[in-house]
């Protein structure tokens, strides 16, 4: 998956770590694209829970998260 030709940047110029986190990022936000997208009996499924759960995680892990929610990550 490449970024748009507008971009500031190209992945050649970020660290490994960096492409790695924007990826992860990528596949978060597809992720919680499904609560706008599935219907509400896929969105129950517990597997796709999971994920949405897992993403939302990441997000707030990283710094992107929602500052006015609580933590959402799993405890250890």
């Amino acid at each position: 998956m490449s970024i748009a030709s507008n971009s500031s940047y190209h992945l050649s110029d970020l660290s490994q770590a960096t492409h790695a986190e924007i990826q992860v990022l990528r596949l978060a936000a597809g992720i919680l694209d499904l609560q706008q997208t599935a219907s509400p009996r896929i969105r129950e499924l517990p597997s796709v829970k999971a994920l949405m759960h897992a993403a939302e995680a990441v997000f707030d892990e990283l710094g992107f998260g929602d500052d006015d929610e609580p933590d959402r990550a799993m405890p250890s």
